[in-house]
C-alpha cells in the first residue's frame, strides 16, 4: 500500500511539474495585459459625461429647471429659426435652467445679427436679452466666425412659469 502511495504521489509530482512548465510557457506567449491610454481616456470622459448626466438628473429631481414642460420649447425655437451658413455647436442649460447659453459657427459674420433678431420672433426668446456676446475668428478656418450667446433669465420669469 505504501509503495502505492509513493507510486502515487511520483505520479502526480511529474504532472505538477509538466503543469508548471506548460504555465511558464503560456505566461511568456501571454503577457500581463497593459492598460490602453487611449480606452483609458474614453472612460475618464465616459464617466465625467455619466456625471454631467447625473448631475442633469439631480437638478431635475429638485425641479429647479425652468419650467414643468422642459426645455423642448427652447429646442422647437431654435429648430424654426434657421439662418444660412450659421449654425449651433453648443446649446448649455445652466443654473438648473436658469441660464442659457448657445455657441455657434458662421460662414458670414453679418448673418449673426439676424439670426438672433429672429429668435425674438419666437416665444420662448421674447423679451429675453443676451447679456454677453462673444465673437472670435479662428486662424485655421478663413472667414469663419464662432460665438458665444448667454443670457440669464429672469426670477420673475421663472417662478411664473411654475
Amino acid at each position: 500500500m505504501n509503495q502505492n502511495l509513493r507510486a502515487r504521489v511520483t505520479a502526480v509530482q511529474q504532472q505538477t511539474t509538466v503543469l508548471e512548465s506548460r504555465l511558464n510557457e503560456l505566461q511568456l506567449l501571454h503577457p500581463e495585459p497593459k492598460p490602453n491610454p487611449a480606452l483609458v481616456a474614453e472612460v475618464e470622459r465616459t464617466q465625467r459625461l455619466v456625471g454631467g448626466l447625473n448631475r442633469l438628473m439631480q437638478s431635475v429631481n429638485r425641479g429647479d429647471l425652468l419650467q414643468r414642460g422642459g426645455f423642448a420649447p427652447f429646442f422647437e425655437s431654435l429648430a424654426r429659426q434657421t439662418q444660412p451658413d450659421v449654425w449651433l455647436t453648443a446649446i448649455e442649460f445652466k443654473a438648473g435652467g436658469k441660464e442659457i447659453e448657445l455657441a455657434g459657427v458662421a460662414q458670414v459674420s453679418e448673418r449673426i445679427p439676424t439670426w438672433v433678431q429672429s429668435l425674438g420672433v419666437e416665444a420662448t426668446f421674447r423679451a429675453k436679452t443676451f447679456s454677453n456676446f462673444a465673437i472670435k475668428r479662428p486662424e485655421q478656418q478663413h472667414g469663419q466666425v464662432d460665438f458665444v450667446l448667454s443670457t440669464r433669465i429672469p426670477e420673475a420669469e421663472i417662478n411664473a412659469k411654475r
